[in-house]
């Protein structure tokens, strides 16, 4: 079994234990809230895509807060899984609403490129401040959509001749352009 296979399988198993047996919200305003995603992470070069859900409870009528994983697919040797936590203010009440999101956690690396093998190889950081725009229905559930500032960091060792080591720190900083699901 590859590193891969069983960091997706440990990352779905620890999704999937948090899940209540019932999600609905106990009268719409509070209770368990799922957001499920996809970003554009968009940079001067290359574009990225990231995949992400976030588990957590909405505590009053306008704040939620939880805990998401993900995965990021960079056009670099490393791709990244993050794992952070969640908050997101509504700015206003009602099926409409504009909010902001603040994401902080951090991510693991997985090599993703085997031509460029680097002898070590690890995640760092990541931070994700966002305004959006949520549409729900009566239940509240629906979708949003996000726009931010996205930044995720990681590095590389590689032994070099003479014992010494070459270190290269990595640093993605894109424009994150969102949508998702709303589940309640």
């Amino acid at each position: 079994m590859t590193t891969r296979t069983t960091l997706f399988g440990l990352i779905l198993f620890l999704l999937m234990a948090h899940l209540p047996v019932s999600i609905s919200a106990q009268d719409g305003r509070t209770g368990y809230i799922n957001h499920t995603g996809i970003d554009l992470l968009a940079g001067r070069s290359e574009n990225s895509i990231r995949l992400q859900m976030t588990h957590g409870y909405q505590i009053t009528e306008r704040f939620s807060a939880g805990i998401g994983a993900g995965y990021v697919f960079y056009s670099d040797p490393l791709d990244l899984v993050p794992v952070y936590i969640d908050f997101i203010y509504q700015l206003s009440g009602g099926q409409v609403a504009p909010f902001l999101q603040f994401k902080l956690g951090s991510s693991i690396s997985i090599l993703r490129d085997h031509n460029s093998e680097p002898d070590r190889h690890k995640g760092g950081a990541m931070l994700n401040p966002a305004l959006g725009l949520q549409i729900t229905n009566g239940t509240g559930s629906g979708i949003y959509f996000s726009a931010g500032f996205n930044l995720d960091n990681s590095a590389i060792e590689q032994d070099a001749f003479g014992g010494r080591i070459i270190k290269e720190a990595i640093s993605y900083r894109r424009i994150s352009l969102g949508f998702g699901l709303i589940l309640r």
